[in-house]
């Protein structure tokens, strides 16, 4: 299988693996004061992979625990004065009304307060034991923003008659005739499916601005795809992608 990344998706991941491995190394100490410097640090790791992912809401609210975290580091043993916990919390609960967008929305927001509570109490045990929730409705919160659409317009070539016709018989002329939309009297050509290749590809365009979407797809499809980016290509037959291969293409 052949993926192709785009480099700040790449340099995105590298981040979070750094990011996850602080966040995972504080967990080791036995105190407050070093586990919420170790915190601080991976916070704006996340904050900065955030930002080559675009998501620029979740490297807001990563800044903001950073922000929490130096914060809340000064007093080391001393008791936080709880209208530094009252300020995050009111913070988070404006910029999450800001970028609220369901009720699924609302879970960063929790778990950032849930865990800033435990931080302000100073339990190491009620710490971890809090991270792993607020872990956990992060990763609900992430789940939830794959999107998954069903779309005729994508489906495979409609062969009609075709359907159990011997591939190697076929002529690559007339299958991937771009002027016909019907081919041996009933079989679906190339040009229908330029055309709703490139009517889905238009709606991607302009319905998910700077967003990344995964097409999943049959190799027709893929061919007018890759027609679709490249317009001077010449025979489009000889154009292979192969199965489970991505290819990364940009507006």
């Amino acid at each position: 299988m052949n993926i192709v990344y785009t480099k700040q998706f790449i340099i995105a991941q590298i981040i979070g693996i750094f990011a996850l491995i602080v966040l995972m190394l504080s967990f080791q100490k036995n105190e407050k004061k070093t586990l919420l410097k170790y915190q601080i640090f991976s916070s704006f790791l996340y904050a900065l992979q955030y930002v080559f992912l675009g998501a620029y809401t979740g490297s807001l609210m990563n800044l903001t625990c950073m922000a929490r975290n130096i914060i809340f580091n000064k007093y080391n043993n001393k008791k936080i004065p709880i209208y530094w916990l009252l300020l995050i919390i009111t913070l988070m609960i404006i910029f999450s009304l800001i970028t609220y967008i369901g009720i699924i929305s609302l879970l960063p927001m929790f778990a950032v307060i849930l865990y800033s509570i435990a931080i302000w109490y100073g339990n190491l045990k009620l710490i971890r034991c809090t991270e792993v929730i607020s872990c956990s409705l992060f990763i609900i919160y992430n789940i939830k923003d794959i999107l998954v659409f069903y779309d005729d317009r994508i489906k495979e070539r409609n062969s009609n008659s075709m359907v159990y016709a011997d591939v190697e018989t076929l002529d690559s002329n007339i299958w991937y005739d771009r002027t016909k939309n019907i081919i041996y009297k009933d079989s679906e050509g190339f040009k229908s499916i330029i055309n709703r290749t490139e009517s889905i590809l238009n709606d991607i365009k302009n319905n998910y601005k700077d967003k990344n979407v995964l097409i999943v797809t049959h190799g027709d499809i893929c061919k007018a795809i890759h027609l679709y980016f490249n317009k001077n290509a010449q025979d489009i037959s000889k154009f292979q992608q192969n199965n489970c291969e991505i290819i990364c293409y940009k507006f």
